[in-house]
C-alpha cells in the first residue's frame, strides 16, 4: 500500500499512529477508534485497499514519517531500535529504556548491553537550546552518551558537545551513520545521581548484589536510608551493578515472541509500551484485522 494524501489530508499527524493511546486501545479493546480517526484525518484511508490489514496501515504511516519533512521523535526511536537494539544486539542480550528520568530530564532511549548508552534525539524539528544541559545530566548516570541528529543539526552538535559524546546522523535514506563514536567516560558518574534514577526496588537489588546490608526500616524512610548507603559506594562500582539490575528488571526477551510477529514499524512502540502478556493475542488480532472491518471501529 503506497501512502497517498488526499487534498484534505494531513500527513503531519502520522506519527500519532504509534502513540501509547493507540496501542492501549488495540491491545486492551481489540480495536482503536483513535487510530481510524487519525487514518481518516491523515488522508491515508482514502488511498488504501480495503482488503489490507491494520498492520499494513501502520507501515504506510511509517513510510510517511521516514521522509524528512514529516519526521518525528518516533522515526528516530524506531531507527535506533531496529538498527542498534535489534540489528547490532538482540533482545536476549540487551535491554532498552525509554523516557528514563535522570535528574529533571528524560533520556529518549537507553540501550543496556554490558554498558549503558544514552541516545538523545535531535530531529530536524528540535531545538538544540537544552542539549548541553541534557548531556551534562546524562553523564552523571551513564558512561556512554550519543546524540542522534538530523543533517541540519550535525555540525552544530559537533561544536556543542564534549569530545567523549558520540554523534550519529539519520540520513535522508533512513540509515544511521556514525559521525563520531562515543567514548566511555566514568569521570562524571555520581553515586547519588545513579541512586535517584533507580526505583526503590531497583536500589535494593543493587545493594543485595553488592552484598551490602541495609537497615530494616519502614517504607516511608527506606529510600532516605538507601541514599545514605549509596553515597558511600564508589560511583564506578555502583554503575556496574546498577546496569546489571536494570538489565534484569527491564528484560525484554519475554516479548521477543510478539516482536517476531508484528511489522517493523511497530517494534519500538511495542518494546517501549506496558503491553501485558495476556493482551498479546488481542493485539495481534487487531493489527491483522482487514481495513474493511476496521472502518466500523469509528
Amino acid at each position: 500500500m503506497k501512502p497517498a494524501l488526499s487534498e484534505n489530508g494531513n500527513l503531519n499527524i502520522c506519527g500519532s499512529f504509534f502513540s501509547a493511546r493507540v496501542l492501549n486501545e488495540l491491545s486492551r479493546r481489540g480495536r482503536s477508534t483513535t487510530l481510524m480517526q487519525l487514518a481518516q484525518e491523515s488522508g491515508l484511508l482514502s488511498a488504501t485497499n480495503k482488503q489490507e490489514s491494520v498492520g499494513q496501515l501502520f507501515q504506510s504511516a511509517f513510510d510517511v514519517i521516514k521522509k524528512i519533512q514529516y519526521r518525528t521523535e518516533y522515526t528516530y526511536k524506531a531507527a535506533i531500535t531496529q538498527k542498534i537494539l535489534l540489528g547490532t544486539h538482540s533482545l536476549n542480550t540487551a535491554s532498552m529504556l525509554s523516557e528514563f528520568r535522570i535528574h529533571d530530564r528524560k533520556a529518549d532511549l537507553i540501550i543496556l548491553n554490558g554498558t549503558g548508552t544514552v541516545y538523545e534525539i535531535k530531529s530536524e524539528r528540535d531545538s538544540l537550546s537544552r542539549l548541553n544541559d541534557q548531556i551534562d545530566r546524562y553523564r552523571t548516570v551513564f558512561s556512554n552518551v550519543c546524540v542522534v541528529a538530523g543533517d541540519n543539526h550535525v555540525s552544530q552538535v559537533e561544536k556543542l558537545v564534549p569530545d567523549t559524546v558520540g554523534i550519529m546522523r539519520l540520513s535522508k535514506r533512513y540509515t544511521l551513520q556514525v559521525v563520531r563514536k562515543a567514548t566511555e567516560d566514568h569521570s562524571r558518574l555520581d553515586a547519588l545521581a545513579i541512586f535517584n534514577a533507580l526505583s526503590t526496588r531497583e536500589a535494593q537489588l543493587v545493594l543485595d548484589d553488592l552484598g551490602i546490608e541495609y537497615p530494616n526500616v519502614p517504607n516511608t524512610i527506606r529510600r532516605q536510608e538507601f541514599a545514605k548507603i549509596f553515597s558511600c559506594i564508589p560511583p564506578v562500582e555502583l554503575y556496574k551493578f546498577s546496569l546489571i539490575t536494570l538489565r534484569k528488571v527491564r528484560n525484554l526477551s519475554k516479548i521477543k515472541c510478539l516482536i517476531d510477529e508484528i511489522p517493523e514499524s511497530l517494534h519500538n512502540a511495542v518494546l517501549t509500551s506496558d503491553l501485558r502478556k495476556r493482551d498479546y493475542e488481542r493485539f495481534l488480532g487487531s493489527i491483522s484485522t482487514p481495513l474493511e472491518e476496521a472502518f466500523r471501529w469509528v
